[in-house]
């Protein structure tokens, strides 16, 4: 099997380049919020702007199945400008949610929060709706830990209303089986053994297949792997003997970075990588800096169904965010 490991180095060399760069400068706890700040307000611009894209496409385009509200949801959304995956636009919201709670305490911060819920939820990436609920709940356990008033038990509850109401209205309109946010674990898990699954059967019947191929390829190179890099092609050796034409048309990964490292790197890599995250969690906990450990615990959630490493953007994400949080929050003590 050709090795690609440089390929692969190089995508995920903002691991390597942003806490060189981020611990090189001069920021403290001003600049920090001024930073982040303005990631919150670009993703807002970025949403707003996909939302216009959505609006245009939706008189003026084609939709793929044949439905113009698809424009407003899922993957037509996130490609109708910025061609973004959706997992990984809708993580954007995700952290800036995170810091919204952490920059201010102003009311318009409820706000901004139910704004990048609306979005997340048309999104509809599962995995990042799950994390928002998560952060959400966080935030009100945090809020109301601070003294109980009937205030915020009307605003909390107006928030949690126009959420619940806004969910009931997409799943209404954006009603495709494979793309509801309640999906039935065992019929999913059956359907993954066809050799005909496609697009419609959703993420998780595909997931399903995907998990058990990888599960072979790991058994054939338990300890070192199969080298960086060639992850999609011991796969599709997988899929080929197993005849499933979708996966093999559509090249994909593990979908879940814990087996992408054990397919790459064996259980021996896979041992240093969780020693590496494990000690970044020990940090987070040992300085008490929660936005620190939530923000781990978001990639922690999305990398059970994505390789989140193997594409630019999420190595992105996490290698800027990482090193800002850490070297100039946690490691500050702020």
């Amino acid at each position: 099997m050709e090795t690609k490991s440089f390929s692969y180095l190089e995508k995920t060399l903002p691991f390597l380049l942003f806490p060189l760069m981020i611990s090189s400068t001069s920021i403290d706890k001003q600049k920090l919020k001024i930073v982040l700040t303005g990631f919150i307000c670009a993703v807002l611009l970025s949403y707003s702007l996909s939302l216009i894209a959505a609006v245009f496409h939706y008189f003026n385009s084609v939709p793929r199945w044949g439905r113009a509200s698809d424009f407003f949801f899922h993957e037509q959304f996130t490609s109708g400008l910025f061609d973004i995956h959706p997992t990984y636009y809708s993580l954007l919201g995700c952290l800036a949610t995170l810091f919204v709670f952490q920059i201010t305490t102003k009311w318009y911060r409820f706000l901004i929060v139910l704004i990048l819920t609306i979005f997340i939820i048309l999104i509809n990436a599962r995995v990042t709706i799950l994390i928002q609920i998560l952060l959400i709940i966080s935030f009100l356990l945090k809020y109301f830990f601070q003294g109980f008033t009937f205030r915020k038990l009307g605003l909390i509850t107006g928030m949690g209303l126009i959420i619940l109401i806004f969910i009931r209205v997409t799943n209404s309109i954006y009603d495709y089986p494979h793309r509801k946010m309640l999906v039935d674990v065992k019929s999913s898990w059956e359907r993954s053994y066809a050799t005909d699954i496609s697009d419609g059967d959703g993420g998780l019947v595909t997931r399903f297949a995907i998990w058990r191929s990888a599960a072979e390829v790991i058994k054939r190179h338990p300890l070192f792997g199969v080298g960086l890099g060639n992850e999609k092609e011991a796969l599709a050796f997988e899929f080929k003997k197993n005849n499933i034409p979708f996966l093999i048309q559509n090249s994909n990964n593990a979908h879940n970075q814990v087996l992408s490292y054990l397919i790459s790197l064996g259980i021996a890599g896979c041992i240093l990588l969780t020693l590496f995250f494990l000690i970044l969690i020990r940090e987070a906990y040992s300085k008490k800096c929660w936005l620190y450990f939530e923000f781990l615990a978001i990639f922690f959630i999305v990398s059970m169904t994505e390789s989140i490493f193997n594409r630019g953007h999420g190595v992105a994400i996490f290698a800027f965010f990482n090193s800002l949080v850490l070297l100039k929050h946690v490691n500050q003590d702020e």
